[in-house]
This record gives structure tokens, sequence and C-alpha cells, in this order.
């Protein structure tokens, strides 16, 4: 193998690449990256089993081939040289890569590829294509409401089901509920529904751009890989597999109490009156009446802080709503995504009649949802069933 490429363009790959790699393995080569000529540049491909990551960088091949080395080792050098060209040749023999500019030689001890776990291209399935800013911001709202518990799996994920022209998103750790619905270009074909990894989805989102380009999708006929496919990178992912809780039923039909306000002015009060909650299991009380929505977080040893938001209110008055923390920072997440989004519509929430979830819907689809009293009641029949000690305590 011998390319000439920029250390711009090179250092770029490698640090989208490089969020694939293992940071806790048996096996040596995972911590590689695999280097390969192809037909319209130098591929990089990292790996760690679970996610594999793909892009092609512009590169002038003399020679084919192909070497996996130490990817930290690679990215920390590439990135630190100026943009400049650099000559790669590998030796056969010795195995090592040779990285030349015209400041520095090194040599770098690699890996035969051939030993580099396969990382799937092109394979058959169903295919959808997704806008790339519309699946980025799906994927921002939801993921925050996935859980981190390894005791249950599957609520590590994110569920997928795609319907016709539509996709949805839902993501829930027992205390919060993220849903949001996008349009989509999808082969002809029945629904399917998929759990994928909340990790994934967040390398995912971090890749996309919000240019125009859009997206390709595509289940695996085995039903346990996705693929990811833009102009020049791919992400591929297994799913988890197992059962997602059916959160639709946690979601009132309809709510006694609608609650309008400005996305800015409640993103700043939460997160000032949050501050005070965080030795008090981060609960933040909410009440609204008359025309004003007020937040209060109050600790004993800490002091206590009161704010109020103008907000019209629709329905019922509520007298009080626990957020509990969870909950709390899904809101103040989905609020700031929603800033940096630049949409200045208003916020809205709904509410039942306080012994239920309540859902938070944002003005371009719901996005997020406040606990108030029990967790919904499918989860907390599993934790029945899960054994003390499985992921936790029991919840009540």
């Amino acid at each position: 193998m011998k390319v000439t490429v920029t250390a711009g363009n090179l250092g770029q790959g490698l640090q989208v690449v490089s969020r694939a790699v293992s940071s806790r393995t048996t096996l040596p080569i995972l911590n590689n990256v695999l280097l390969q000529t192809g037909e319209t540049g130098l591929q990089l491909t990292a790996t760690n089993l679970e996610i594999g990551i793909r892009q092609v960088i512009p590169a002038e091949v003399q020679e084919e081939g192909g070497i996996t080395v130490p990817a930290r080792l690679l990215t920390d050098f590439v990135t630190s040289h100026p943009d400049e060209p650099l000559s790669m040749a590998l030796d056969k023999k010795t195995q090592s890569l040779a990285v030349k500019s015209n400041r520095f030689d090194a040599t770098i001890r690699g890996i035969d590829p051939a030993d580099f776990p396969p990382v799937p291209s092109g394979v058959e399935g169903r295919k959808v294509k997704v806008d790339q800013a519309e699946l980025k911001d799906a994927i921002e709202q939801t993921v925050i409401a996935a859980s981190s518990d390894e005791g249950r799996p599957v609520l590590t994920g994110v569920y997928v089901h795609l319907n016709g022209g539509k996709a949805t998103f839902a993501a829930t750790d027992g205390h919060r509920l993220a849903v949001k619905t996008l349009a989509v270009q999808a082969e002809p074909g029945e629904g399917e529904t998929l759990v994928i990894p909340a990790r994934a989805l967040s390398e995912l989102s971090r890749i996309l751009k919000t240019g125009d380009d859009g997206v390709e999708v595509t289940v695996g006929a085995q039903k346990n890989q996705v693929f990811f496919k833009t102009r020049d990178v791919e992400l591929m992912s297994r799913l988890i597999e197992g059962t997602y809780p059916n959160y639709q039923q946690v979601i009132p039909g309809q709510s006694t109490t609608t609650i309008t306000s400005k996305t800015q002015d409640l993103l700043f009060t939460t997160k000032m009156v949050s501050l005070f909650s965080k030795d008090a299991a981060n609960v933040v009380k909410f009440k609204a009446e008359g025309g004003k929505l007020t937040l209060t977080a109050n600790t004993s040893e800490v002091g206590q802080n009161v704010a109020g938001v103008e907000a019209t209110i629709d329905g019922v008055r509520l007298s009080e709503l626990h957020g509990a923390g969870p909950g709390a920072r899904a809101l103040r997440h989905g609020l700031l995504r929603r800033q940096r989004a630049g949409e200045d519509q208003p916020a809205r929430g709904g509410g039942t009649d306080g012994s239920d979830p309540l859902p938070t819907h944002a003005a371009s689809g719901r996005a997020g949802a406040v606990r108030s009293g029990r967790r919904p009641r499918h989860l907390r029949r599993a934790d029945r069933h899960r054994p003390q000690g499985a992921g936790g305590p029991r919840q009540p």
C-alpha cells in the first residue's frame, strides 16, 4: 500500500471512525483502525463489534493494500501535524506503516488486516431515506430519555417504528419518555420495529451534518443489524433483542390542562431553579394557575428557589406537579435542543389529573415527558418480576 493524503482530511476521518474504537477490550486489534485503499480513495474503518464506522477520504493511491494501526497513536499524530501532504507506505514484511512529511519520518507497527473483524457494507434489505437534519434532531430529542441501566438492556435503546412514510422514535428509562415522529421515504413493505442502541444513535448524531443530503437507512435481512449511509460515511449497529414496553399507553389520549410558554424563558427558569434541587433527588415542583407557571425547588440543607414563567393555561389548573430528577433534566435538555435549533415556537405541556405522567409536547412534535407521582404501570409490573439487585433496587 502506498498513498498520499492531506493531514487535514486524514485527521478528520480518523476522528470520525475512532468513535467506534473499543476502549476496553482483550482483543488488541479492536484498538486499531483499518486503512484500506479503494476505488474512490482511502477507507478508514473501526469497530467494537457492536458499532462499526467506515469513512472514505480523498487520497492519491499509488499502490493498493491495507493495514491496521493503533487508532489513538495515528489520530494524535495526524491531528497534531500541520495540514500538509502525508505519504504513507506499507512494509508487508514487518507489517509497519511509514508516515512521512516534510519534517517528520514516522514508522508505526501494525497488525495484518486479515485479523480485523469484518464490517459489512452494501447489505441487502429494506431501505429508507430520511433528511439528515431531521434525523439528527429526532435522535438528539429522544436518546436523552434512554436508560443507562444494563440490567434492562431493551431500555438502553431507542424504539424505532417504520410504518409507511413515517418513522417514530421513542425512548424511556421508566422516569421520562421522549417520542418523535418524522417523515421518511420508504420502500413498499410492512411496518417494522427496531430497538437501536442509544450509544450507536448518539455517535450517528455526531457524524450527521445539516446539509441537504439524505441518509440511507437499511435494515438487514436477518433483522439483527441496521446500516446508516451518508455520502462518505457508513455506520453499522447491532440491534437489541427483546420486546419494548408499550409506551403509547403512558401517553394520555387527551389532557385536562394545556400550558404554553416561551421556550427560552422556560429553559432559563428551569435551569436556575434546578440548582437548588441537586441535594433533594433533583425534584422540581410545577404549579400552573393565574396565567403563570411556578417552579419550586426546596432542599432543607441548602434552601429554596421559587420562580414564575408567564404562560397561557387552558383547562383545569394544576395545584402541584412533581418533576423528578430525570424528567426535569429531560425537559431542560429538550428545551435546550429547541433553542439551539433556533425554534422560536412556544413550548407546550399537557397534563391530566396529577396521577398520570405529564407528557410535554414540543410544538414540532412530542419530545419529552415530566414524571409525576408513580412509575408507568407496565414498568412497575416489570419491576415486580425483576430479581432484587438486578439493575438496582426496585422503584415505587
